[in-house]
């Protein structure tokens, strides 16, 4: 028979005291933890397409003590510890359970596909945006004026509209959103057809409309197309350009066997709405082929990033035809240039910059190309025209 113990039994008093003080302890974590992390942590992962706030200014708390509180809650409400995977975590929530984009930027298709919708392009894709005669006739002139000016100087020009994700593959958007109308890009296809600048203009939508059945052309995760993508684009662009010039060029010429399809992580569009899960629709040229499109003796001659443009150049003395590119571009355009223009050239000047007249002829007097190319994605047509 065991014996009595002499130690009283807890009573429910003691418990609550225990219970209460092991709540308060896991709620001063919960606040000293992040509060830690925001004091330790040293940049946030977290893709915003912005700039956060920065750290207030000491002096400020005593010259304007309200302004400095404001700065305060800004700077925190921006650097919080914790905050990237809290936001990860919601976000990971609406697209997994509610298939629901965090950002009004970006739409969530079919099979993982994601879809940008900034720059007015749904409204675009839906035939809200058209052009008045006034606009198309701006267009015209300046296509006109530019390839004028420079077939002067004996400068063969071409205006690339690349078209928007939505434009190849409106059957993987939600069905809310397949609703299409005349786009501004089709609009001026069809205002230019039968001028004497038709040919000046290549709206690369018809030639990837054609490739669809090939291969995936973009990027399921990413608003831009693939490297096989702008391969088709650009053998459309070269064969245009022989067309214009009467010239022969030293292009490189791959096939669908000469590219590898790849697991694709990221994305823009992934990178927007916090989703990093690993997709497919990713090319990249194989390694037996890689030598052609950037060998050895690829020199790059300046690579300067600045908030205005990202500019750079390179020489090919392997390419014997002489032909000097100038190429003013987007991103998309910058796939094109670092993959297969480099070598079809002998020297080629990229700008990503949508030029005014003034740097327009700025660089060509600087550069003396023989050919100019402006290339510019279908969703931002509906900027203003350059003067």
């Amino acid at each position: 028979m065991p014996l009595p113990s002499n130690e009283p039994p807890l009573s429910l008093a003691r418990i609550q005291r225990k219970f209460d003080l092991l709540m308060i302890l896991f709620f001063v974590a919960i606040l000293a933890i992040p509060l830690a992390l925001t004091v330790l942590q040293e940049k946030s992962g977290l893709t915003e397409k912005r700039i956060t706030a920065p750290i207030p200014d000491p002096d400020l708390a005593l010259q304007d003590p309200l302004a400095f509180a404001s700065e305060v809650e800004a700077f925190f409400n921006d650097h919080f510890g914790m905050r990237r995977e809290l936001i990860n975590l919601r976000n990971t929530i609406e697209i997994l359970i509610f298939r629901k984009s965090p950002i009004s930027d970006v739409i969530i298709g079919e099979d993982d596909w994601l879809y940008y919708t900034g720059d007015q392009t749904s409204e675009d894709f839906a035939g809200r945006l058209l052009m008045g005669p006034e606009e198309l006739e701006r267009w015209r002139n300046m296509i006109t004026h530019r390839r004028d000016w420079l077939a002067d100087r004996g400068i063969t020009y071409l205006f690339l509209i690349a078209p928007n994700k939505q434009t190849i593959y409106p059957e993987h958007l939600p069905f809310y959103a397949q609703q299409r109308g005349v786009t501004r890009a089709m609009q001026l296809a069809e205002y230019f057809r039968g001028t004497d600048i038709e040919a000046n203009v290549l709206f690369a939508a018809d030639p990837l409309l054609l490739a669809k059945n090939e291969a995936t052309l973009f990027l399921l995760r990413d608003s831009h197309w693939n490297y096989y993508g702008a391969h088709v684009a650009f053998q459309a662009v070269m064969d245009r350009l022989r067309y214009l010039s009467k010239e022969e060029f030293d292009d490189v010429k791959l096939t669908h066997g000469d590219f590898i399809k790849v697991p694709a992580e990221g994305g823009d569009l992934a990178n927007m709405i916090g989703d990093v899960h690993v997709s497919s629709g990713a090319y990249k040229v194989s390694n037996s082929r890689l030598s052609k499109v950037m060998p050895a003796e690829f020199d790059v001659l300046n690579n300067t990033q600045s908030t205005l443009a990202y500019e750079s150049a390179t020489d090919y003395p392997e390419n014997i035809t002489g032909q000097r590119l100038l190429f003013f571009h987007d991103s998309f355009g910058g796939s094109i240039a670092q993959q297969f223009f480099s070598t079809s050239f002998a020297h080629a000047r990229y700008s990503n910059r949508i030029p005014t007249n003034e740097e327009f002829y700025r660089y060509v007097e600087m550069e003396r190309p023989t050919i100019v190319i402006e290339q510019r994605v279908e969703r931002l047509l509906s900027l203003p025209i350059p003067d």
